[in-house]
């Protein structure tokens, strides 16, 4: 697989990301501007810890599923469309077992009785979305995004048409769990009519291949339980430690990362597929990641200089001025999103590796020590001391995570270091020139045209950067 493919792979899942986390961000204007504070807050808290409780339905073996679809083992189509199907029903029992678990958790830990409902409505999405997330499989381990994309889209378009209309009828915390339900409907019919025939489940239940995989991705699952509890956990313990007016104000504040999440998602469904492929030539699978880990350098470190400088215009603009002390906590948070665009990388290079337990290790370090952070800060400086926990999480993580890189012989995933701190350093100049230009025009102009100048060079660096090599056929000492 070359790099090109795997990029372009990730660029078409973000591009339909991007329309959907648009439609998505449209859908939240109109429901914050609905509710109340406090009521937004129960409503994003609910949504924050359905997340959590999503890894109960993965557990990693998403992964490992995509990486035998990869293989040469199940090439035959009978054998494939059987594990296919026997995943997704497994994936289906975890989903409803998560279900209980979400909804019986609000209810023990005392919420209120619309967190309560809201959790019971909302919650059906856990089935639904594992079983439609399950397909994901088939489409990566081809190479074909596109389908996801469309499907992602369309349930979106589905949801947001629905949010106005409830919005404009007087909608309830409760009601507006209901457009999220039909998203999942929509986007589950979609990429079965896209599946084609011969990649149709054939659907039972086969112990003996769950137990396989199980054993297989317990090392990820550690990993995977570890690092949906720090991204998440936060929204948990503020709505404990603080108020649901912090939540609903922190909750603005994730809604800008949440933007930027979409590329590490997209980037790691894209990725590791090709990596995985690649992977018995290690100068191939470096091949595969240097460009992607060279243009999210560019992405990232642009649009988090470029966010610090307009977050506050941006913030009050959309959600008015209840919100516009969430700027604070959106710049930290976009910044530890644009820093988990780095440890994705690292992550899909130890899973090819065979590595998974350097993801679990860095992962349960970064849980616990979000733990302590949020411990620390919340009670001193509430959803912006959750913010700072996240960021430093990340930081501890990425760390971690790129020693176990390093530590792997034959594999250049970075290239060169001077490169990437040329990048630095032009998105560091455009935050400074954003906030001159800003003194003649209005600043999220200033910031727009700084940012298509500087992405401009930063675009023109990476086509230059990607000459195809000639084959080395010289023989090696």
């Amino acid at each position: 697989m070359s790099s090109t493919t795997a990029l372009r792979g990730s660029a078409a899942l973000y591009g339909g990301r991007l329309v959907v986390a648009g439609l998505s961000w449209a859908g939240t204007v109109v429901i914050v501007r609905s509710l109340r504070v406090e009521q937004w807050g129960q409503f994003a808290f609910v949504f924050s810890f359905l997340g959590l409780v999503s890894v109960l339905t993965d557990l990693g073996i998403g992964r490992v599923v995509i990486a035998a679809l990869a293989g040469e083992e199940l090439r035959d189509a009978p054998t494939r469309r059987r594990y296919l199907g026997t995943y997704v029903v497994l994936r289906t029992l975890l989903g409803a077992v998560g279900y209980g678990i979400a909804l019986g958790t609000v209810i023990v830990a005392g919420y209120p009785d619309e967190v309560v409902r809201t959790t019971a409505v909302a919650g059906v999405v856990l089935v639904i979305a594992t079983a439609s997330n399950a397909l994901h499989a088939v489409f990566q381990s081809e190479q074909r995004m596109a389908p996801i994309a469309i499907a992602n889209v369309l349930g979106q378009l589905t949801q947001l048409a629905l949010t106005i209309a409830i919005a404009t009828r007087g909608g309830s915390v409760v009601l507006f769990a209901l457009p999220a339900v039909a998203f999942d409907v929509v986007s589950l019919l979609s990429k079965l009519a896209a599946l084609p025939a011969s990649a149709r489940p054939i659907y039972s239940i086969q112990l003996d291949v769950w137990r396989r995989v199980a054993r297989e991705a317990a090392p990820l699952a550690v990993g995977a339980v570890a690092v949906a509890s720090y991204t998440r956990l936060d929204t948990v313990m503020l709505s404990k430690l603080a108020t649901f007016d912090d939540v609903a104000r922190y909750g603005i504040a994730y809604k800008f990362a949440d933007l930027v999440h979409a590329g590490s998602t997209a980037i790691s469904m894209a990725l590791l597929p090709a990596v995985v492929r690649a992977w018995p030539d290690r100068r191939a699978a470096g091949e595969a990641i240097r460009p992607t880990f060279a243009a999210i350098v560019a992405l990232g470190s642009l649009a988090a200089a470029q966010f610090a400088v307009v977050a506050p215009e941006v913030v009050t603009f959309f959600y008015d001025e209840r919100y516009g002390a969430s700027a604070t906590a959106a710049r930290v948070l976009v910044g530890a999103e644009c820093l988990h665009l780095v440890v994705v990388i690292a992550y899909v290079v130890v899973v090819a590796a065979g590595h998974p337990g350097r993801y679990a290790a860095a992962a349960t370090i970064g849980l616990l020590s979000n733990v302590a952070l949020n411990l620390l800060l919340i009670p001193a400086f509430s959803y912006e001391g959750a913010a700072v926990a996240t960021l430093a999480t990340e930081a501890t993580v990425g760390v971690l995570l790129w020693r176990g890189v390093r530590a792997i012989d034959g594999v250049d995933a970075v290239g060169g270091a001077s490169r990437h701190l040329a990048t630095l350093a032009i998105a560091a100049a455009s935050a400074i020139a954003s906030i001159a230009l800003a003194q003649l025009l209005p600043s999220l102009l200033a910031a727009a045209t700084v940012t298509a100048v500087a992405g401009a060079i930063l675009g023109t660096g990476l086509r230059r950067k990607e000459v195809p090599r000639e084959p080395d056929d010289k023989p090696r000492r």
